[in-house]
This record gives C-alpha cells, sequence and structure tokens, in this order.
C-alpha cells in the first residue's frame, strides 16, 4: 500500500467520529444531571492527506508528550520525580501541551484538569480556582482555598496575566502546606516560566482571531557568559474587540488590552551556587463583560414558606405607590418593572445586555523575584526564596446586570489615578520569603525538605457605589467601602518519605508531614467608609489564628507500571475580617466582622499506570477520596444599618466526596485518544447559621458541579519527507447544571446554571517543509454554545446576576523558532 492511500485510509476512519462530534455539540451534555461522559473526536479526510490537531483538551495527568513513551516529570514535591510515580492526586501540562491544547488562559485551565473549577468572580477578569469543592466566593473575604505560585512564589495579582512562555503548569489537589508556600485546603496551581538556557534561541508568534483578536508573543534566550551568566526576556501582548454587545450604550464589552514583559536572569558562579531572578511587568486594559439578571423575586413572594427578600422588586415595580410616576420619567421602563427585566435579558442572550452603565477596567502587575541555592554537599541543599509584587486594580461596570434599572453604580470615573471619585479601586503589595533545606539520607533511602515560611501582604480597597436611583422620586444613595487589610502568616514545615525496601518491603514507601502556621490580621477603616459611621464601630480591628496541617502517606510500587497509595491530610484555611461588615471584633452570629478559621480533614486512596497494554503506551489514573470540612466559608449578602454588604460567614460542617479518572491511550503511533471524568458529591451535613441576627440554613453546596470531563482524538501525519508533521485533534469538555447560590434551598431560589458541552478542535503544521516555522488553525467552543461560568444572590436584594461564557472563538497562529 503506498503512503499516500495509507494516508487516505487513516483519514477515512477517523471521519467516520465526525458525527458522534456533531452530536455531542448539538446537546448539552449532563443536562439534568445525566452520569455519562459524552465522549467526542473530530477528523477530516483528503485524499492527499490531512493532519493532526491540538486544542485546549480535557488536560490530565495521563497525557502524554508526542513522545510515545515519554515520561512526564513534576517537581511537586521539591524534586524531580516521574509523575507516575508521585503517590498523590497530580495534574501536569507542559508548554508543549499548552500550545498544543490552545490552552491560553487561566480559564481554559478547567477544561484540562479533572475536579477542577474555574469561575469568574466579580468581574470576568477576576478568576477563583476550585478544587474538589473548595473555592472561594464572589465578593468573599477569604483567602482562597487554591492557592496560587509563579516559580513557588504565591501570586499577588488582581487579574489574570503571565499566562505566557511558560515551561509547565502543575495543579495539585487536596489540602497543602508541609511542602512549600501557604497552607490551603483545596490544592494548589503552580506555573513555572521557561528557564534560561545556554544557547542563543527564542521564538517569536503572531496570531488573528475573530472579534480582531490579535495576538503577538516572543521570547530570546542569550548567554551572557557560557554556562555562568544566561539571561532569557519574553513578552506577550494582546488586543481584542470586545464579544458582548450593550445595546443601549452601543458600547462593547470584553475588550482585551494586555501587554506583559518578563526577564529572568540565571547565574552560576560555581558548580554549588546558583542563582536566578525574575522581574515582570503587566498592564491589562478594555472592560468588563456585562452582568445579567438571571432571576428576581417578586415583590412579597416566598419560598419553601419562607418570606423572600424583594427589595429590588418592590422598589422597581407595580406595587410601588410611585410606580406610575416612575414610568411617566422613564419611558423605558416596563409596566411590570425589574422582573421583567429577566425575560428581556434571556431574549437577548449571552451576548448582548441593555443596560445603561460604562464599563472599563485598568490594572498594573509588577514583582520581582530570587531563587538562590547551595549545594551543601552529602546530597543535602539549601534553597532560598524571596519576592516583592505590587498589583493594583480599577473597575467599572453594573456590578448586578439589572439592565435599564439603575440599582446599583459605581461611580463613572474613568482615570485610575482619578482620587475625587476612584470607582472601585483596591491594591494589594506583597512580600515573601522561604528558606528550605531538602536532601537525602540513611544510604539514600531518606528524601527530606524542612523549611519556614514568612509573607506579609496589605490590601487597599475603595468602592463607591450608589443604590437605588428612583430618580425623580427619590435617590440615589451613597455607599462607601474604604480599608486598609494586612495580613501576616508565617510557618515551619517539613515532609519526609522513606523507603522500605532496605527492611525487605519491597516497592513499600511512607510518607509523613508537618506544618505549623502563626497569621495575624489587621483591618483599618477610613473615616470615609459607610461601616465606620456605625454606633459604636471600631476602625482598628486585629486578630490572630494558629493550627497545625498534615500529611501522612503510604504507597506501593506494586510493578514498574502500577502504584497504589493511600493518604490522610489535615490542614485550615485562616480566618479574618470582612472589611465591609459591622466593625466589632465578632463573629456576625454576634453582628461582626470576624470570620473564623476553616479546617478540612481528607483521605484520599488512588492507583497510577504507565505502561502498555499489550503493543499500546496505556496512562491511567484513579484517585477517591472524602473530605470532611468544618467552620466552611461562605459568602451571605445582608444589610447593615441601610447598606448592602457581603460578609463570609461561617457554617458548621460539610462533606466533600468524589472520583477522578483519567486515561490515555495509543492504539497506534499516529492515533491517541483518552479522557477524563470527575464526580464530586458535595453536601452541607451542618447548615444551620447566625448572620447579624437570622438563621439561615444552607444548601445545597454551590459552584461544584456532579458531573465534569471531556474526550479527546488525535491523528499525527507525517506529510513526507522534510515537509514536517500535521496533526489534527478534536475534544469535548462538558460538565452538569450546578447551583451558584449556597441558599438555592431557601432565600436564594432559581440560581441553577443548566450544564454545558463545548467543543474545540485545532489543526497544526509543525515544522512547515522542514523550516521552523509552525503553524495552527484553533476554534474554541465550535458550536457557539451559550453558557455561563459563574453568579451570585443577593438575599435582601432578591435577585441573582451570572456571567456569561465567551463564544465561539477561532483563529490563526504563526510561529517561528530560532
Amino acid at each position: 500500500m503506498t503512503q499516500k492511500n495509507r494516508l487516505y485510509c487513516r483519514a477515512s476512519a477517523l471521519s467516520l467520529l465526525v458525527p458522534v462530534l456533531v452530536t455531542a455539540g448539538a446537546s448539552s451534555a449532563f443536562a439534568n444531571d445525566q452520569s455519562a461522559i459524552t465522549v467526542a473526536a473530530a477528523a477530516a479526510a483528503s485524499q492527499s492527506g490531512l493532519g493532526g490537531a491540538q486544542t485546549p483538551q480535557a488536560a490530565s495527568e495521563a497525557d502524554t508528550s508526542a513522545q510515545e513513551d515519554g515520561v512526564i516529570m513534576v517537581t511537586a514535591r521539591r524534586r524531580s520525580e516521574a509523575l507516575s510515580r508521585v503517590p498523590v492526586s497530580i495534574s501536569s501540562i507542559s508548554s508543549n501541551d499548552l500550545a498544543e491544547r490552545s490552552i491560553t488562559s487561566q480559564a481554559d485551565l478547567q477544561r484540562g484538569v479533572p475536579g477542577l473549577t474555574v469561575r469568574s468572580g466579580q468581574s470576568d477578569s477576576v478568576l477563583n480556582f476550585s478544587i474538589r469543592g473548595q473555592g472561594i466566593d464572589t465578593y468573599s473575604s477569604s483567602p482562597p482555598a487554591v492557592a496560587t505560585y509563579f516559580n513557588d512564589v504565591p501570586l499577588v495579582s488582581l487579574s489574570a496575566s503571565n499566562f505566557y512562555d511558560l515551561d509547565s503548569v502543575q495543579v495539585l489537589k487536596g489540602p497543602q502546606g508541609t511542602l512549600f508556600g501557604r497552607n490551603t485546603t483545596g490544592g494548589a496551581v503552580l506555573y513555572s516560566s521557561a528557564k534560561p538556557t545556554n544557547n542563543f534561541e527564542g521564538y517569536v508568534s503572531a496570531g488573528y482571531g475573530n472579534y480582531d483578536d490579535r495576538r503577538l508573543e516572543g521570547a530570546i534566550n542569550i548567554p551572557l557568559i557560557s554556562d555562568k551568566v544566561l539571561l532569557r526576556v519574553a513578552g506577550n501582548a494582546q488586543w481584542r474587540d470586545g464579544w458582548q454587545k450593550n445595546v443601549t450604550t452601543g458600547q462593547d464589552l470584553g475588550r482585551v488590552d494586555r501587554q506583559s514583559v518578563r526577564a529572568t536572569l540565571a547565574l552560576k558562579p560555581t558548580d554549588s551556587f546558583e542563582s536566578t531572578f525574575v522581574g515582570g511587568y503587566s498592564y491589562l486594559g478594555g472592560n468588563n463583560v456585562g452582568m445579567q439578571l438571571y432571576a428576581v423575586n417578586a415583590c412579597g413572594s416566598t419560598n419553601n414558606g419562607l418570606v423572600l427578600g424583594s427589595l429590588v422588586a418592590c422598589t422597581y415595580g407595580p406595587s410601588a405607590d410611585y410606580w406610575d410616576d416612575y414610568l411617566a420619567a422613564h419611558p423605558e421602563a416596563t409596566a411590570g418593572g425589574i422582573v421583567d427585566q429577566v425575560a428581556i435579558q434571556k431574549a437577548l442572550g449571552t451576548r448582548k445586555v441593555n443596560g445603561t452603565a460604562f464599563s472599563k477596567k485598568k490594572g498594573k502587575d509588577w514583582f520581582i523575584m530570587n531563587t538562590s541555592t547551595v549545594d551543601l554537599g552529602k546530597d543535602t541543599s539549601l534553597k532560598s526564596i524571596i519576592s516583592y509584587s505590587h498589583s493594583k486594580d480599577f473597575n467599572l461596570w453594573d456590578p448586578f446586570g439589572t439592565g435599564l434599572y439603575p440599582l446599583a453604580r459605581i461611580y463613572d470615573t474613568i482615570e485610575l489615578e482619578d482620587a475625587a471619585n476612584p470607582g472601585l479601586q483596591e491594591s494589594i503589595e506583597g512580600v515573601s520569603a522561604e528558606v528550605q533545606v531538602s536532601g537525602t539520607a540513611i544510604d539514600g533511602n531518606l528524601n527530606y525538605v524542612v523549611g519556614g515560611f514568612y509573607s506579609r501582604q496589605k490590601r487597599t480597597f475603595y468602592d463607591s457605589f450608589y443604590f437605588f436611583n428612583v430618580q425623580p422620586i427619590y435617590g440615589p444613595f451613597p455607599s462607601y467601602y474604604h480599608y486598609n487589610y494586612t495580613s501576616q502568616s508565617k510557618a515551619m514545615f517539613t515532609q519526609a518519605t522513606y523507603d522500605l525496601s532496605s527492611a525487605g518491603l519491597n516497592g513499600l514507601k511512607l510518607t509523613g508531614g508537618f506544618r505549623y502556621t502563626w497569621e495575624n490580621f489587621a483591618l483599618d477603616t477610613f473615616p470615609d467608609a459607610t461601616a465606620y459611621s456605625a454606633p459604636g464601630a471600631n476602625p482598628r480591628e486585629r486578630t490572630k489564628f494558629d493550627a497545625p496541617s498534615w500529611t501522612i502517606g503510604l504507597d506501593w510500587q506494586a510493578t514498574d507500571a502500577l502504584l497504589l497509595y493511600v493518604a490522610q491530610r489535615g490542614s485550615f484555611r485562616s480566618g479574618g475580617f470582612n472589611g465591609n461588615g459591622p466593625l466589632a471584633n465578632t463573629t456576625a452570629a454576634n453582628v461582626g466582622n470576624l470570620f473564623l478559621p476553616e479546617k478540612v480533614r481528607d483521605v484520599e486512596v488512588g492507583a497510577k499506570f504507565a505502561g502498555r497494554l499489550g503493543a499500546m503506551p496505556v496512562r491511567a489514573n484513579l484517585a477517591l477520596y472524602n473530605s470532611n470540612i468544618t467552620n466552611v466559608q461562605r459568602m451571605q449578602s445582608v444589610y447593615v444599618g441601610g447598606n448592602p454588604v457581603v460578609l463570609t460567614v461561617n457554617i458548621p460542617k460539610a462533606r466533600v466526596r468524589g472520583v477522578e479518572f483519567d486515561a490515555n491511550v495509543r492504539p497506534t503511533s499516529w492515533l491517541e485518544v483518552g479522557g477524563n471524568v470527575a464526580y464530586t458529591d458535595a453536601r452541607y451535613i451542618d447548615g444551620k447559621s447566625i448572620v447579624i441576627g437570622q438563621e439561615y440554613n444552607y444548601g445545597p453546596y454551590a459552584d461544584t458541579p456532579k458531573w465534569a470531563g471531556g474526550a479527546f482524538a488525535k491523528v499525527t501525519v507525517p506529510v513526507g519527507d522534510n515537509a514536517g508533521e500535521v496533526s489534527l485533534r478534536g475534544e469535548v469538555y462538558a460538565q452538569s447544571s450546578q447551583e451558584f447560590s449556597n441558599l438555592a434551598d431557601t432565600y436564594v431560589p432559581n440560581t441553577t446554571l443548566p450544564g454545558y458541552a463545548l467543543i474545540n478542535a485545532s489543526l497544526d503544521w509543525n515544522k512547515v517543509m522542514g523550516s521552523n516555522l509552525n503553524l495552527s488553525v484553533f476554534v474554541k467552543n465550535a458550536t457557539q454554545k451559550g453558557y455561563y461560568t459563574g453568579g451570585f444572590g443577593f438575599v435582601p436584594l432578591g435577585i441573582s446576576s451570572v456571567v456569561p461564557g465567551q463564544p465561539r472563538m477561532y483563529g490563526l497562529t504563526v510561529k517561528y523558532n530560532f
């Protein structure tokens, strides 16, 4: 059979999968919480041969590199080791995989990691990670349950940035803290930038897509002194028009204007010492995607016998005794009032809004960090990691998406530096320092790390709202939030793994780790803040917490290909103050602004396989876990002193358990298929909590889809000698419906986000005609599926709002390596 015929047969066989892909896109997979994963693949046929693809596939720790038997290496345990030999649940995505799957932002990671949820916060530029039901609510004062690190430094940033020229992204699942950095209850996301090399090399890439999306990226590596002084400079930029239209103002929303630059200088004056400096600057402009009104409680409505908050409907609706006068003054309003806006917005769809607010965002981030390592001899090394960072952010938008009814507006100031009416403006300044001693002992049977960690962050927050503009009847009423919030963390930690093979227990290893953390918090409220004027308010508040974290694990390398493990862990998420709550150093149950630490205890058992079934290379990973959480930190909206505020409060007990599975198979050298699935059962065991004198019963467990997962197929076809390699890849990501309110059963009904499926595909041609040129064509959300990435409900106001997800995005990227 000729090469041409072989290529035709392969492409023709794969073209049979196209109906599967189309069917998956046409349906809303996981709707009604069905427990089946929709499998999708993509292919095409051509008599002259076609090729594979790469898109943002459901990346997982099972996914391999282009090498058939390539070993995936990770450093999540502070040493380089094969992913298949690490006895914890980790997902790792290399730089090649990021490009191949078109994973170009933090939001894309959700499609790549089983059990990871990425949701939008109070604006689409603020993203919150959630792993195994552990995340952070919109407007919450909680520290993150999932910490993000850049080159082992905890990120201090108010917007998504630095997602370029990366070496890898690793996602650790479950409680963390005994190895490095901050303690967390959900997990950690580790970004590692590309390191300088001893070669003069680099790349330049340019891309263009719909919505006039223009992208530039590049990096250059310069060995200033061979093996001694190495420099790498990288940068990226993106300009894109908005994909959402405000039909009232004519403004395009979701516009992107982003530029970043980063420099890395590696010094190695001796064989036993090396020091690496990294510095970066990012600018983020454009505007926010418009919030969309999702549900409104009718004036005087009830749910399960409870009287619902309906202040907004009673204010902007026919039950108000002034409503005829309001309609006369506002011909754009409808007779039914704001309740009608839900149907109006639904008719507009996810890509249109009809509000009157102006939208703008502007942010600046910069940082500098140093990592130095000294080889102390005898398999022992000393490492220090220090950093300073500063982030400043400014936003204007309609925070509730109430359309033509001006419920709330952030004062319309356009310039970030204008102090007269600064809108929503916040900044975070942070320093961190960490010291680690690591090595081996007892004839190499013991691997250990011992360290200390320190961090200090200062957050300044100013938000100037006005509420309930019912002119010419009354209002609007101003509300100001202005405070400094300072946190300081100190910790000591250690973790060690002992190989019991020396005791005759071949393949068996025991791991133990412990951490103790001391944290201090200070809240200083400015006199112009509305909350400061409350009777008995204390503008200066202080508190502190301390608690342990630990891990105990046992793993057995049953065969060269199969690892079995079990681990038990405990950690906590620190408490603190609500900057916009009643200024009293006590919890919300006693009409204060203090919230307590959240604690988690979990057990995880798992298996990892990396080997062959017959002639086929196979990678598969299975993890089962059960987490018990006390003092769960959740957001609660209330009225305090006539001002709407959101407070972080504690809910007594919750339980999260689940199963995660992913697999990757290469039936032939030219075909790769795989997928992943995550099942999460999250619920409150004791959901009763008192908040500002009122009892709430929380449930269901929000922002945690019961089912999520994806599947992919990739075909790689050589196109002749010295012509390069063409690949085609298709994938589907799907998740079941979920609630976005923890009070959906009681005070905030109608907050179910429907399940959805997203189809992505790409076609790549690498080393075009033997050159250093790569071409890529991609499409995300190929079927133009409308969906939502998050939402929040406000109890006293009686409304719920959501953030829509991106529509179909497609484009072309050209990359030249030198």
